[in-house]
């Protein structure tokens, strides 16, 4: 389970369903790594993984 530090989605809580090794371009045209996850109403999201914080292990 993980915390969502940034916005839009700042504060909600989600499940990793994946954390894919190669690094994506973001809108900052970074390269970075990202995380796949999904909100507890089904909805499925990519991020970068700097941009969350674990809450349960």
């Amino acid at each position: 389970m993980i915390r969502i530090i940034r916005q839009p989605h700042f504060g909600r809580i989600a499940k990793v369903t994946a954390l894919p090794e190669e690094l994506t371009k973001v809108e900052s045209e970074t390269l970075v790594r990202i995380l796949e996850g999904e909100f507890e109403d089904g909805t499925k999201f990519l991020m970068p993984r700097a941009n969350v914080e674990v809450i349960e292990s």
